[in-house]
């Protein structure tokens, strides 16, 4: 084969795929209530948010407002409302109890089995959808152990 057969191939087979592509089939998990470290998706950040969460770190994103709040804690906005949710720190847990360090298995036991997989930047994911609130949360794995958590809208990429 051609090495510019085979690229186009490889285009075509990347082309369209997604982070939404890879929850369009997957059963619906309810996250309504969901929060990481007393944060939930859509809440405002205004001057109580400010104050609650102190100095919010701008990390320069061209797409969204990131900040990095406290101890491994980065967030992400839109229009002031907080769209992504991430978490890197062993210090705080999902609103089921699934925190940095607990295995693909606990999380299983806990979230049920309505997730779906995917890999990015060579990393595992396990995420869970709900339909109903429009959001994603994903557990990013390492080894079997689950390294970083996401709770996103189903829109950011």
């Amino acid at each position: 084969m051609k090495p510019f057969t085979l690229i186009f191939l490889l285009l075509l087979l990347t082309a369209g795929c997604s982070r939404q592509d890879s929850f369009k089939g997957v059963k619906s998990t309810d996250l309504s209530g969901e929060t990481i470290a007393d944060l939930r998706l859509d809440q405002i950040i205004d001057g109580d948010f400010r104050k609650d969460f102190g100095e919010l770190k701008d990390l320069q994103n061209a797409v969204y407002d990131y900040y990095e709040l406290k101890n491994g804690i980065v967030i992400a906005s839109k229009n002031n409302k907080i769209i992504r949710i991430i978490l890197s720190s062993e210090e705080y847990e999902t609103m089921k109890g699934i925190k940095i360090g607990n295995t693909i298995n606990d999380l299983k036991k806990i979230y049920g089995e309505n997730f779906y997989k995917r890999e990015e930047q060579g990393t595992k994911i396990i995420g869970y959808y709900d339909k109903k609130s429009n959001a994603t949360i994903e557990f990013w794995t390492y080894d079997e152990k689950i390294t970083q958590i996401r709770l996103d809208k189903d829109f950011v990429e």
